[in-house]
C-alpha cells in the first residue's frame, strides 16, 4: 500500500482554545479564527499512522449541504454504504460532505502552508468528488449559487474516529433551483430533511451528523417558537 500523506494539527494545540478535553463537542468559533492559533502546529504525516495518534487531530473539513424550502431549512442527507474506505462509518447516515486533506490540496508561499486556502481547494475538490449539482429552469452551462458559511470546530473525544479528527464545519447553502445528488457508488442519496425529522427518524447517524442535527433542530425549535 502506497504511503497516503494528509494534513494534521498536533491535538496540544487545540488547548489554546480550549477546545481540548471538553465535554462540549461543537465550538462556534469561526473557522478562519482558529486556524491562526494552529498553523505552527500543522503537519503532514501519513494517513494510515494517524488513524492510531492521538497526538494528532487529522483535519477534516465537514461541509452540510442546505437548501431553502420557503421558510424551511433542509439538509441533505445520505448513507454511507458498507464497503466505503472509512469502514468504521460504513451504514451510517450522514448530511457531512469532506474527507482529508491531501498534499495535492497544500497552497502555500515559501513553504508555509495557507491554511484556509488549503481548505478552500479541498472542499472544492471533495464536492467535485462526491455530490452532482443539477438545475432546472437555467440555461447550458449555468451554475446555480452556492453560499459558503462557517459553523465551528468539531472536537468529538466519545470514540476512536472522533479522537484522531478536528472537524472544520460549513454550512453549503444552494439555491432554489438546485438539486444534488451522490456522485460515487458508495454513496446513497435519502434526500432533504430538517434536522427534526432526521433525529426523529430513527436511522443509525454518524455521530459528528447526529452533533450537528441537535444544534440545528435547536435553531429550528427557536423559529417555530418565534
Amino acid at each position: 500500500m502506497k504511503a497516503e500523506f494528509i494534513l494534521a494539527v498536533k491535538t496540544a494545540a487545540l488547548d489554546v482554545q480550549n477546545l481540548h478535553g471538553n465535554d462540549q463537542p461543537l465550538y462556534l468559533l469561526q473557522v478562519p479564527e482558529l486556524l491562526p492559533y494552529l498553523q505552527k502546529d500543522l503537519i503532514l504525516g501519513q494517513r494510515e499512522a494517524l488513524e492510531a495518534d492521538e497526538t494528532h487531530r487529522q483535519l477534516l473539513p465537514y461541509i452540510v449541504l442546505r437548501k431553502m424550502f420557503g421558510d424551511v431549512t433542509k439538509y441533505f442527507a445520505y448513507r454511507r454504504r458498507n464497503g466505503v474506505r472509512e469502514a468504521r462509518l460504513g451504514g451510517n447516515v450522514s448530511i457531512g460532505v469532506g474527507g482529508h486533506i491531501d498534499m495535492v490540496d497544500i497552497q502555500h508561499a515559501d513553504s508555509v502552508i495557507d491554511p484556509m486556502a488549503t481548505i478552500a481547494g479541498s472542499v472544492q475538490r471533495e464536492l467535485e468528488e462526491e455530490i452532482e449539482f443539477s438545475t432546472e429552469g437555467m440555461a447550458e452551462g449555468e451554475e446555480g449559487e452556492v453560499l459558503f458559511h462557517s459553523v465551528g470546530a468539531l472536537v468529538d473525544n466519545s470514540n476512536a474516529v472522533g479522537k484522531v479528527h478536528l472537524g472544520l464545519v460549513f454550512t453549503a447553502t444552494v439555491d432554489e433551483n438546485t438539486d444534488v445528488k451522490c456522485a460515487e457508488e458508495e454513496l446513497e442519496t435519502l434526500g432533504w430533511f430538517t434536522a427534526t425529522e432526521l433525529l426523529a427518524a430513527g436511522l443509525p447517524l454518524e455521530n459528528w451528523t447526529n452533533i450537528l442535527l441537535e444544534h440545528f433542530a435547536e435553531s429550528e425549535f427557536a423559529e417555530g417558537e418565534a
